[in-house]
Order: structure tokens, then C-alpha cells, then sequence
């Protein structure tokens, strides 16, 4: 809309101009200085975009102040151009700046009615009638365009705030069903537990894709600033998805080539969950019996490495028909298997988060699917380098956590994952308890819910960083399709997990975080 604009008053400028040469009318050399500096302050906010709007409003008001002198001393050509910057004036200025402004243009032309010519009057009475209509209907146009941008507004957040609600009231009992079906399976590995494991996880992955797929800022997660690993990436990844693969019968391999720097600056989590994303995909929807994964990096110079990782199937791959559409929502082509259609979509816009970074499909040489992820990784100094197999059992040996949470089942779980790993934990029924027992202990990191009852989350992050808690919140919620995520991070919390709280959820965020012990 501002470059429209910008050229519109270009357009503007030059006709001015060109009506004042072709008329040759007499003492034009002033307006056409004016008219020079309003052609480059367009000039200039085309080519600035940081300033642009600023230039914008300088040159509707200069163009304000400039008209009537033109007028006055070039006559009435000038003033047929009138309705042309009421157009300007309407879209640029707000507020009384903009009211006064097009009085002045609209009542500019009526100067010229002094001299008496019938001509001059008759064209005068059109411009101001025609600047004066024209105002009053692009007003209007513009205040029912804003009116309904801020309806649209409230509505997208009054859905923000219901479906947080909706995922809080989902998300926390799968989480608790999930976590003690886990501690079930460590006595009981019958086939009526393994299928209520799975049908757990997929009701969390399902709330999970619906988080990301219904707000954009949901992608700020993906931060592309930790050390990482893209070979044991991969291979986290692909042990992650082996107990599948053996319900499927589904062989995996892995073929990579190693980069001469294996530690970069990047986002495990993306490139993790793109990879887990597209092998679950093969072993559930391609129909093969074989996925493998090929991963290739090459040196761009002596900090920049450009990764390409291939995850090839033997399944019926591809229809051609649905390949033009395949990375849209909601979009399943003919698989028979469970799934929202929201994978391929999330897998592409996460791996738009990372630096050259695409997620596309190519042709296979063996007739199935093969998506093809790339991307850049700026490498770190090896010596500087965090390694990403930290023992779990290290991170948390004597580690002092208060543990905020007002569930009391998912409190007890998270509370005996946490102590037999090595930490020393401390619970909290809610944030009032939990800022009691922080003025009290000396606590390593503090892990909260969101959604309490008395003190949520949020107010017990703000409080707990204005008493000078200086080490890591991480906040823990249920409620994945809201935003509360974004909400705690902007309240002073380090990161968000989603319940159910794993411990490879929290070793992964530690080694991120670096938390110190006391």
C-alpha cells in the first residue's frame, strides 16, 4: 500500500510538472522547485523502507502547504489535480493532522473563483465537488476497512483464548494418561498398554500440529542459537522412531557423510522433529517396507556449511497430481492411515525457520517418496563446542528444582522422573507455596505450570524475576493450541514444554540453558 502511494505521488508530481512546461505558464520556477523536492522525498522513502512512513507523512503535509502557493501562482491547471492528493492525504494522515489537512486542500481551489472568470469558476465548482466526494467516500471505505481489520483481530483473539482453554482441558488428562501408561509399561507390556501408549501419543502429536499450524509466532521455538550436532541430530532422531518402525516391520538405514566441523549454531529441535516428521510418514503412509536416510554436507567457506538430508522410502510414493499440493493443510492424498494432513505443512514452515533452509520433494530412482531438507549452519570453534551427549544423569545430579504444579498427579510424576534421575526436588501445590518455598531455598531452576489456581504461572515468573531469581524458568503446559507459550517467555520464563514432562523433554532444554548448580 505505501509503495502504491509513493508512486501514485510520483505520478502526481510529474504530471504537475508537465502541465506547468506544456502551458508554459509564467512564474512556474518556484513551484517547480517545490515540486522537485516533493519528487525526491517520494524517491527517497521508495528506496529507504526504514523511514518510509515518516517521508510519507512529511510529503502529504509539505504537498498541503505547497498546493495553495502553486495555485495561486500558476492558476487553475494545477487544481485539477486536487482529488488525486485528497487520496493521499485520506490513506497517509491520521487523526486532526489529516482533517486539517484536507480542509486546506479542499478549500485551496476556491482562491482562484476571485478573478471572475465564468470558465475558471466552472472548473474550480467541479474540482471542489468532485475532491470534496471523494474524500467523504474513501473516508469511509478506509474506516470500514479498519473496522473490520479490528473485528477480525478480536475474533482471532477471543479463538486464541478458547482454544488455550480447549487445550488446557485436552491436552493435561492425555498428558497425565500418557505418563502413567509409561510407568505402567515398565511392569506391563501387554498389547492393550502398547496400543493405549500409541493412541496417547498420537491424541499429543495431534494437539501439537494443531499449536503450530494455528499461529505463526509458534515458530519463534525453533531458535536457531545452541550448539549442535546435525550427525547425532539425526541419529536421536531415527532411534526415536524404531520402536515404530519395528510394529511396522520397517527397516531403517542411515548413510552420511560427515562435515569437516561437526559443531554449529542451529536448532536441534527443528531439524529433529522435520526428520522424525518424514520417516514416521514413510513407515505409516508409504507403503514400503524400507526408509533411508542420507545425509550430505558441504563447506561453503571457513564458517558456512551447507547441509542436504534425504529421507527416501520404497513405498508407492508420490501421485503426481498431489505433489502441487502435498505441503498445503490438511492435505492427505489417498493414505488410508490416521493422521490430521498437517505434517508435510509444518515439516515446510518449520524448515523456512532455519538460514537457506527448504524442505522439497524430488524424484526417487527407486519409484518412492523422496523429500529432500537443506539448509545452512554457521560451525563453532570445536574447543567452544557443548557437547550434545551430556549424560542426562549428569544434568541432573544434585540439581535443586522447585517444581510448581497443581495437578497432583502429574506433580508426583514429574517429581519421581526428576529424583531418580539425581535431582533434589522440591513441590509446590501452587505459585503462592511456590513463591514462599523460593524465598526460602536456593533453587538451580524452577519448573512451573501455567494454568493454577491463586498465582498462575505467569504471575509467579513475573514475581519470582522482581524478588532477583536469576536462574532458568521453564514452564510447562497443557495448553498447546494457545499462547501461552509466547505469553510466559514475555514474563521472564527460559522455555515452554508441552506435558506430559519426559525427561528427554528437560535434558535436551538443559543442555540449551546450561544451568549452573549451586
Amino acid at each position: 500500500m505505501q509503495l502504491f502511494i509513493l508512486w501514485l505521488l510520483c505520478v502526481g508530481g510529474l504530471l504537475t510538472a508537465a502541465s506547468l512546461f506544456i502551458l508554459e505558464l509564467p512564474n512556474n520556477t518556484l513551484s517547480l522547485m517545490i515540486i522537485a523536492v516533493w519528487e525526491l522525498c517520494a524517491l527517497s522513502a521508495i528506496a529507504f523502507k526504514k523511514i518510509r512512513q515518516r517521508l510519507l507523512t512529511l510529503l502529504a503535509i509539505l504537498i498541503t502547504l505547497a498546493f495553495p502557493f502553486i495555485i495561486l501562482v500558476n492558476g487553475v491547471v494545477p487544481a485539477s489535480l486536487a482529488p488525486l492528493f485528497v487520496v493521499v492525504l485520506v490513506l497517509v494522515l491520521k487523526g486532526q493532522t489529516r482533517i486539517i489537512c484536507m480542509c486546506i486542500l479542499n478549500i485551496t481551489p476556491l482562491m482562484l473563483l476571485a478573478n471572475g472568470e465564468p470558465q475558471t469558476t466552472a472548473i474550480v465548482v467541479r474540482v471542489v465537488f468532485s475532491t470534496i466526494v471523494l474524500s467523504i467516500l474513501i473516508y469511509y471505505l478506509l474506516s470500514s476497512y479498519q473496522a473490520l481489520v479490528d473485528k477480525t483481530q478480536l475474533q482471532l483473539d477471543t479463538n486464541e483464548r478458547i482454544y488455550g482453554v480447549i487445550g488446557h482441558e485436552l491436552r493435561t488428562p492425555a498428558a497425565t494418561i500418557k505418563m502413567l501408561i509409561d510407568i505402567e509399561l515398565e511392569q506391563n507390556c501387554s498389547k492393550n498398554i502398547l496400543e493405549l501408549q500409541r493412541l496417547s501419543s498420537h491424541l499429543l502429536c495431534v494437539l501439537d500440529d494443531m499449536k503450530t499450524s494455528s499461529s505463526s509466532a509458534t515458530l519463534a521455538v525453533y531458535k536457531n542459537n545452541e550448539t549442535i550436532s546435525v550427525h547425532d541430530t539425526v541419529e536421536r532422531a531415527i532411534e526415536g522412531v524404531k520402536p515404530l518402525a519395528e510394529k511396522y516391520n520397517f527397516i531403517i538405514n542411515f548413510s552420511a557423510k560427515r562435515a569437516v566441523t561437526e559443531h554449529h549454531i542451529g536448532s536441534t529441535k527443528a531439524i529433529f522433529q522435520i526428520i522424525q516428521n518424514l520417516i514416521k510418514n514413510a513407515i505409516l503412509h508409504s507403503g514400503g517396507s524400507t526408509v533411508t536416510v542420507m545425509k550430505s554436507a558441504e563447506s561453503l567457506s571457513h564458517d558456512k556449511t551447507h547441509y542436504r538430508i534425504n529421507v527416501i522410502d520404497d513405498g508407492k510414493g508420490i501421485d503426481v497430481k498431489f505433489r502441487d499440493k502435498m505441503f498445503n493443510a490438511f492435505e492427505r492424498g489417498d493414505t488410508l492411515s490416521e493422521g490430521t494432513g498437517l505434517g508435510l505443512n509444518i515439516c515446510k514452515q518449520i524448515a523456512n525457520t532455519l538460514e537457506d533452509g527448504d524442505l522439497s520433494y524430488i524424484s526417487s530412482e527407486n519409484g518412492g517418496a523422496n523429500f529432500e531438507l537443506v539448509f545452512v549452519l554457521h560451525s563453532v570453534d570445536e574447543h567452544d563446542a557443548v557437547s550434545v551427549k551430556v549424560d542426562d544423569f549428569e544434568l541432573l545430579q544434585n540439581l535443586k528444582i522447585l517444581l510448581v504444579e497443581d495437578t497432583p498427579m502429574l506433580r508426583m510424576i514429574a517429581s519421581k522422573i526428576l529424583t531418580q534421575n539425581g535431582a533434589i526436588v522440591t513441590e509446590a501445590e501452587d505459585g503462592i507455596i511456590g513463591l514462599n518455598q523460593a524465598s526460602t531455598g536456593d533453587f538451580d531452576l524452577v519448573i512451573t505450570d501455567i494454568m493454577m489456581p491463586n498465582c498462575d504461572g505467569y504471575e509467579l515468573t513475573v514475581r519470582l524475576r522482581e524478588q532477583g531469581f536469576v536462574n532458568p524458568i521453564i514452564g510447562v503446559t497443557g495448553a498447546t493450541v494457545g499462547s501461552e507459550a509466547e505469553r510466559l517467555i514475555a514474563c521472564g520464563a527460559n522455555a515452554v514444554l508441552p506435558k506430559p514432562l519426559t525427561l528427554l523433554s528437560i535434558t535436551e532444554e538443559l543442555k540449551k540453558l546450561k544451568v549452573n548448580k549451586a
